[in-house]
């Protein structure tokens, strides 16, 4: 499995949905595909790890409020932590698993998987 694969794996899907029209959003829904309900501060450090590079914070928050916004994501403040929850529709979820798997595996791979 490689990063290239995932990559292209997620502008395929970003090319069939106008609102997922960015590879780091529809990364965004794969990874959280993989990990569930998860904190920001978890999310993000996943991304990095996934990507191999530091995610600037102010970007996060700008692709995650996009997915909010779509509802393709909710958002869950619990005192200080935000969470985010996937809210997809079947279809989407159905067209952004094979992306999802295959972070899975690079997970794995790079022996990143703590939860």
């Amino acid at each position: 499995m490689s990063l290239e694969t995932v990559r292209s794996l997620c502008r395929d899907v970003a090319d069939k949905y106008k609102a997922l029209a960015n590879e780091f959003r529809v990364l965004i829904l794969a990874v959280l595909l993989v990990l569930g309900e998860t904190k920001w501060s978890f999310l993000k450090r996943k991304l990095e790890k996934i990507v191999e590079t530091k995610i600037n914070p102010n970007l996060l928050a700008f692709h995650l409020r996009k997915l909010v916004k779509a509802g393709y994501v909710e958002r869950i403040t619990l005192g200080n932590e935000i969470i985010y929850r996937l809210c997809l529709p079947s279809e989407i979820e159905h067209n952004i698993m094979p992306v999802a798997n295959n972070i899975r595996e690079l997970i794995k791979e790079k022996n990143n998987y703590d939860r």
